[in-house]
């Protein structure tokens, strides 16, 4: 215990400038934690979360009973594949294309724009889509009734959804990973392309033989990280857009 608070007297400022982000983790990804016990509870609204009476695994039964669990689990992998594929692959273009613009102020702004729907929160993003959605009111029908066309039920239809998670997924992660992409470009040598360059390589031959295999370990890390959290089930976003959680049992075929 002496070593360990020796060692934090010696280094305090490394601690220091590790502390808020320990604060911001231990707020909202271990302190949450505690309501995990509400599997094992028969909630009660006046009650609350930790004075509900217990359940033991009554809630589990009911869920592998429902004939629904299957279906859940396998459209929580499905999506969450689709994701990686279509966020990874618009990722790495669009820091692709960013490397390649000579433009510095259009690049700039460009990526501001990309990045900024990662900022939004996801209940910010479903009120969003929910007044541009919706049947009475929503900007989508306005603009069909407008054009003398019949208004579209979105919230009620599992077709469109299948679409709309994977679209807003990307819009609001695509800018984030390409960031990150883009730093790793920004870290390939320059000499390695201005040698291709003479040896008349053309640019594509430099993005496959120099871009991409340079890009891998950057890849793997990413794909890794979004791999841990495909049971955190397909994210905070689809309760938000949708507003419930039945999005889970549509089928994806």
């Amino acid at each position: 215990m002496k070593a360990v608070i020796k060692e934090i007297k010696k280094k305090k400022i490394l601690f220091l400038m590790l502390m808020p982000a320990f604060i911001h983790v231990f707020i909202f990804s271990y302190l949450p934690m505690a309501g995990a016990i509400l599997a094992f509870k028969r909630f009660q609204y006046n009650l609350g979360i930790f004075k509900s009476p217990w359940a033991g695994f009554s809630n589990f039964k009911f869920f592998f009973i429902s004939g629904d669990a299957f279906r859940v689990t396998v459209n929580t992998l499905m999506y969450n594949l689709i994701f990686i594929t279509v966020n990874n692959f618009l990722e790495i273009s669009f820091a692709i294309i960013l490397s390649e613009l000579s433009g510095r102020i259009f690049k700039k702004i460009t990526q501001s724009v990309m990045f900024l729907p990662y900022f939004i929160s996801w209940v910010i993003a479903g009120v969003i889509v929910y007044n541009f959605f919706n049947y009475e009111f929503g900007v989508f029908n306005g603009i069909r009734r407008a054009l003398g066309l019949e208004p579209v039920d979105v919230y009620n239809s599992a077709n469109w959804w299948r679409v709309l998670l994977v679209f807003f997924s990307a819009w609001k992660n695509v800018g984030y990973g390409t960031i990150i992409y883009l730093s790793a470009i920004m870290g390939i040598e320059q000499e390695m392309f201005d040698a291709a360059e003479i040896d008349g390589a053309n640019l594509y031959q430099r993005i496959r033989h120099i871009m991409l295999p340079s890009l891998v370990p950057t890849m793997v890390m990413l794909l890794l990280l979004a791999v841990s959290n495909i049971f955190r089930g397909i994210s905070d976003f689809s309760i938000s857009l949708w507003g419930q959680t039945r999005w889970f049992m549509m089928p994806l075929t």
